[in-house]
């Protein structure tokens, strides 16, 4: 089985994020899709691994955002290579607020949904979380940043718990 023939797939890359208490996280991901329209659903995967994970286990809640082509290296490897549970992610980074008081980072979003979690399905090594939509705005007209620029023109590589990471061989 050839599994490169996975990154033929089209996938955005999108800052999850949430918190629990006083507790922040976030996290890169690229398997944010919309499920269903009247309600508005979206569905998300991440790695049980993912601190970010742990906290929408426990609020039942996370706000995700669209990233642009603005986004920068400092982003990309703070959010998708740092843990959470060693570092504040959000202390280098100018940050907004959902209503349920989720950061996120408009600078460098298209847009931004705040989720409630209604359903949770464990995938073995990930969880797939439906939510309800219950916030959304357009943030910027900059292009989104999608995981094939981020992969052939960037050079990016992709962290071990990232749904679509590939073991050298």
């Amino acid at each position: 089985m050839n599994l490169d023939a996975l990154f033929q797939l089209t996938y955005g890359l999108y800052l999850i994020t949430a918190r629990q208490e006083n507790q922040m996280g976030g996290c890169i991901a690229n398997t944010l899709t919309q499920v269903t329209a009247e309600p508005p659903r979206l569905c998300l995967a991440l790695s049980k691994q993912n601190f970010t994970t742990e906290l929408m286990v426990h609020s039942g809640r996370f706000c995700a955002t669209v990233l642009n082509q603005s986004t920068n290296r400092d982003v990309i490897g703070t959010f998708g290579f740092r843990s959470g549970r060693e570092q504040n992610k959000f202390a280098s980074f100018s940050a907004a607020y959902d209503a349920a008081g989720i950061p996120y980072l408009p600078s460098v979003s298209s847009a931004q949904f705040s989720c409630c979690i209604e359903h949770t399905l464990d995938l073995d090594s990930h969880l797939l979380f439906i939510s309800r939509l219950e916030q959304a705005q357009c943030l910027s007209d900059v292009p989104v940043l999608t995981y094939t620029d981020y992969r052939q023109i960037r050079h990016g590589t992709t962290p071990k718990n990232a749904p679509s990471f590939q073991k050298q061989h």
